[in-house]
């Protein structure tokens, strides 16, 4: 389900309403690196994953690093359970 979610609650809502459809996923995964990158000097220190449907439906994957560096994966996990 779609989450019209940011940190002030519109940015879903503002694109949505500017271009009339919702957020591909790797323009979200752009918005998240450029967020992350933002905060490099004193980061949240989070190591984050994105996942969505590409536009042509396929399942995709983004893993990030804490200063914003990411990549489409296959698959990933972070973590406590990493090493498992």
């Amino acid at each position: 389900m779609w989450q019209e979610t940011s940190r002030n609650g519109s940015w879903g809502t503002s694109y949505r309403r500017h271009r009339g459809t919702f957020p591909q996923v790797h323009a979200i995964a752009q918005m998240l690196a450029n967020t992350l990158y933002g905060r490099r000097f004193f980061p949240y220190y989070t190591w984050n994953i994105l996942s969505g449907m590409d536009e042509n439906g396929v399942g995709c994957v983004y893993s990030y690093d804490p200063v914003g560096n990411y990549e489409r994966v296959r698959v990933n996990v972070t973590g406590s359970g990493e090493p498992l």
